[in-house]
């Protein structure tokens, strides 16, 4: 568990780095090349110092002593990936931005996309049903968890249990919903490969989302299972590499997110310089 909390935390603040260097560099005849570099040089040096800070941090902690302390840097990911990786990968791709277009224009697609085409309401049920059946243990159980934590510990137990699970739920759905609501970038002429390219990441997006939630549902059970039944301890690794795991996995899944996104983007800008070229 302590090498745990060293290799977590390092693997979250050296992913950014690693990622945004790896980055392509695009260059195209809407950007001028010596721009472009001089900008990714001054973004790369950036990182890169945010970078040493973050894992000096870190190490210094953990040297010091304080090793769950350093356990916590993790987050310390967000301001790297999203304050320095992120408009280093931009300023390489501006299709890595939220506009994969050469100049301020935008279209897109504006029809009802009905999310349950997507993910079908039944597909839920399962999820409730599992969590009514988990709400009935745990009611079943009450006597067992008063004489293990004491009637207050128990009842911001089960209130906690069921806050998390509910919310879990009300994400999930709002996220798959998200998908077929996002605005998809367009050229001014239809394109059925960039269609056919929006449909395909669109499912894939929702059904992820979908998976995510029911994974982190079933995390959320068994370690209130186990807080209740399972041997001393055993709740916190469940708890900690669970945990860690899903957010690795997420972080893996939006990655691949990010990427099946830029594939249009790209395809989306070459069609419109095309579009340009021919009209000059």
């Amino acid at each position: 568990m302590l090498a745990f909390h060293l290799c977590f935390p390092l693997f979250m603040e050296l992913f950014p780095v690693l990622f945004a260097l790896t980055t392509p560099t695009r260059i195209d005849a809407a950007r001028d090349e010596d721009e472009v570099l001089q900008r990714v040089g001054v973004l790369q040096t950036r990182l890169l110092v945010a970078t040493v800070v973050a894992v000096a941090v870190t190490v210094a902690l953990w040297v010091g002593g304080m090793t769950r302390v350093a356990g916590f840097t993790w987050p310390l990911f967000f301001p790297l990936f999203f304050g320095f990786a992120r408009p280093l990968m931009i300023a390489k791709n501006p299709a890595w931005g939220s506009n994969a277009r050469h100049d301020s224009r935008r279209s897109a697609s504006f029809e009802h996309r009905d999310p349950q085409r997507i993910v079908p309401a039944s597909a839920w049920l399962p999820l409730h049903l599992v969590n009514a059946v988990m709400a009935g243990v745990l009611v079943w159980q009450w006597q067992e968890l008063v004489t293990n934590f004491g009637v207050s510990h128990a009842i911001v137990g089960v209130m906690i249990w069921a806050v998390a699970a509910g919310f879990c739920i009300v994400v999930g759905m709002f996220a798959v919903d998200a998908t077929a609501r996002e605005p998809e970038p367009r050229p001014d002429e239809p394109n059925p490969q960039i269609e056919e390219l929006y449909v395909k990441n669109r499912r894939f997006r929702a059904w992820t989302f979908f998976g995510g939630t029911v994974l982190t549902s079933l995390l959320l059970h068994s370690c209130a299972t186990l807080i209740v039944w399972g041997p001393s301890g055993a709740v916190v690794w469940i708890g900690s590499i669970g945990g860690a795991t899903l957010g690795v996995v997420g972080g893996i899944v939006g990655v691949i997110c990010d990427l099946r996104r830029v594939k249009i983007q790209e395809l989306v800008r070459s069609v419109s310089l095309a579009k340009d070229d021919d009209v000059r």
